[in-house]
């Protein structure tokens, strides 16, 4: 007979629909795996609309790779009657699409799963920003052994909400100390950079680079002077170039030079 807690329409109850909202993707399945509602933001994703959609199985609607990794959650909920969280990497033709899954169990009035209850969020935007971001922290490590070995002096600064024009030091490589100073007064607040740097190339070199960046350029070299602890004057030959997130964002301000 019909489970206790199912709709005469054979859809869930209004209660259990509800937590649908068009605005976040998302679906409800029976145990067999078939789209049971969905709502247009999910169908927009195959675009489609929810009518044409409801009634689907899963292997209609993904490669079989992808769907399996769906179903193999669906079982899990289905078995456990618990909800899970996780994120799938779904491979199509067109391109690799990463996902963030909540499922969770809707049971009747006996304990029975009676369907499943989806939600996923399109993270590719975020899997690339962090895998970028692990990047440019790997490639930092890198270059700080290599400049720590060498007469070159790494700075790293981190702008305030994007804006390079207002930036705090994070990072400055040991051998600062060939000019006298403690990399630790610098990351401490007791030396601040601009006070190193000769007066007359202060005031160019900061709105220069920044103008550069505002134009489109996000990496140049550029020669100033800077005073060693004892007084004297030296001459830098300096490379700064700045990273950016996935969207574009500048997440940090990088210095090499000697």
């Amino acid at each position: 007979g019909r489970k206790r807690g199912m709709a005469r329409s054979g859809s869930f109850p209004p209660r259990v629909r509800s937590v649908l909202p068009e605005s976040l993707p998302g679906f409800s399945s029976c145990p067999r795996s078939r789209a049971r509602e969905v709502n247009s933001a999910a169908a927009g994703r195959f675009h489609s609309d929810p009518a044409a959609i409801t009634g689907k199985h899963l292997r209609d609607l993904f490669p079989a790779p992808v769907a399996a990794q769906h179903l193999d959650g669906i079982r899990r909920v289905i078995v456990s009657k618990t909800a899970i969280h996780h994120e799938i990497c779904e491979k199509f033709p067109t391109g690799t699409v990463w996902v963030d899954v909540r499922l969770s169990p809707v049971v009747d009035d006996t304990g029975t799963v009676v369907g499943v209850l989806g939600r996923s969020d399109d993270i590719t935007g975020r899997k690339h920003a962090d895998a970028t971001l692990k990047a440019t922290l790997d490639r930092l490590s890198s270059l700080e052994s290599t400049i720590n070995k060498g007469p070159a002096v790494a700075m790293t600064f981190q702008p305030v909400n994007g804006d390079i024009s207002n930036i705090r030091m994070k990072m400055v490589s040991e051998n600062v100390r060939i000019f006298g100073y403690d990399p630790e007064e610098f990351l401490a607040g007791e030396m601040e950079y601009e006070k190193i740097i000769h007066p007359h190339d202060i005031g160019w070199l900061l709105p220069a680079f920044t103008q550069a960046v505002r134009s489109g350029t996000d990496r140049g070299r550029y020669e100033f002077r800077i005073f060693t602890r004892a007084g004297e004057i030296r001459w830098m030959d300096t490379t700064l170039w700045v990273e950016r997130t996935g969207d574009g964002t500048i997440s940090q301000l990088q210095a090499v030079g000697g």
